[in-house]
């Protein structure tokens, strides 16, 4: 079995791109490379709770104590992750091609 992966996006007002990314990591794409999907949010009020709910595998929300920045955004992923290797991507990051970037990354 490959090392398990967890992808985390920070997000904030990302309703625009967020899907489009999302949708790129299919349940056939997650078996296969063994990957947990985590989107870390910084407060949104737009739909992006909506599509990260309905295409993550995890959501995170920051509470409003804490300070709303990507680097926390991704801390707070961070800490919710199950694997030891942690991979960070924008809502607006795209890979060409998702399988050769997975693989690259997995082995």
């Amino acid at each position: 079995m490959n090392t398990k992966l967890s992808i985390i996006i920070p997000t904030y007002l990302e309703e625009k791109l967020l899907g489009n990314l999302l949708l790129q990591f299919s349940q056939d794409i997650k078996d296969k490379y063994n990957i947990e999907t985590i989107v870390s949010d910084g407060g949104s009020t737009d739909a992006t709770l909506t599509i990260a709910n309905q295409y993550a595998d995890k959501v995170v929300v920051a509470s409003p104590s804490q300070k709303r920045s990507i680097s926390q955004g991704r801390n707070n992923g961070a800490d919710a992750a199950s694997s030891d290797i942690l991979v960070f991507l924008n809502a607006d990051c795209m890979p060409k091609n998702i399988e050769s970037f997975l693989k690259y990354i997995s082995h």
